[in-house]
């Protein structure tokens, strides 16, 4: 998977089939209606490089979209997402993206898990959200997650 995210522009140059059909994203809310957001590595390879993004990413052969986002983000905190739903879809350089939100989830975020494949974690307050350097859409599928278009 990371030599995937490292070489994803070798791909779309060399005219080689992206393997990558599709991805999918998780916004964990926590009881006190924090959301969990990722930093991004800072690395050349990486898309939205030193953003904060959710835990996600791209998906393996044969899974589904909520396949993809419990194995990533069980691969990216150490925790399970139990119930989800879908908030969002959106096509992005020929492949979806998908968002869900996850209010049922086992265990707490491992801290050696995050530091794998991104710099810092943090549970912020959404109203918060305007205070880091986000990637694209991520105040858009908060807003739909918490079922508004107000600004939080």
């Amino acid at each position: 998977m990371k030599y995937i995210m490292e070489n994803w522009r070798k791909f779309a140059e060399e005219g080689a089939e992206n393997p990558r059909q599709f991805s999918s994203f998780v916004v964990f809310i926590n009881p006190e209606e924090k959301i969990l957001i990722l930093k991004r590595q800072n690395n050349s390879g990486m898309r939205f490089p030193g953003l904060w993004s959710f835990t996600g990413g791209g998906a393996e052969e044969g899974e589904e979209p909520e396949d993809t986002v419990r194995r990533e983000a069980l691969e990216e905190t150490g925790m399970t997402a139990n119930g989800m739903e879908h908030v969002h879809t959106k096509n992005d350089e020929g492949g979806d993206v998908h968002f869900f939100k996850c209010l049922d989830f086992d265990g707490e975020v491992q801290k050696d898990k995050v530091l794998d494949e991104h710099d810092d974690f943090r549970w912020i307050n959404p109203n918060d959200l305007d205070q880091y350097h986000t990637a694209p859409e991520v105040e858009q599928v908060v807003r739909k997650a918490f079922g508004t278009n107000v600004v939080l």
